[in-house]
């Protein structure tokens, strides 16, 4: 019996070893415990939210947004995510105009590929 349990402890330890030293590709079974881990070289869509270029993007779209002097304050204020060119907004802005403004400035922002607008109206 305690053999059995000596050799169930060395697989589990053998185990988690392999998960340390194997870094799981984008997508495996294991790339979400691999997160929660805590690795270093954890590869998720947690780590790579925003690309250098995405980044770029909602950088620009805020700063088209602040630059417009017309728009609400709520407008300031809006949350810009923006993944592989996929641009969603999120946040109150003043009415139905705002809402399609901000958006028109979110699409002709370069390398935008698509725009989820999910600005509310209030107010």
């Amino acid at each position: 019996m305690k053999s059995i349990v000596l050799i169930i402890l060395a697989i589990i330890v053998l185990v988690f070893t392999w998960l340390s030293v194997v870094k799981p590709a984008k997508g495996h079974f294991f790339a979400g415990s691999w997160a929660m881990s805590g690795h270093k070289d954890a590869v998720t869509r947690l780590n790579e939210q925003e690309s250098v270029d995405d980044q770029a993007i909602s950088q620009k779209i805020r700063q088209a947004i602040l630059d417009d002097k017309e728009l609400s304050l709520n407008a300031d204020r809006i949350q810009i995510t923006t993944f592989n060119g996929h641009v969603t907004l999120k946040g109150v802005v003043k009415d139905q105009q705002e809402k399609s403004n901000i958006e028109r400035k979110a699409l002709a922002v370069e390398h935008v590929q698509q725009v989820n607008n999910q600005l509310t109206i209030g107010s």
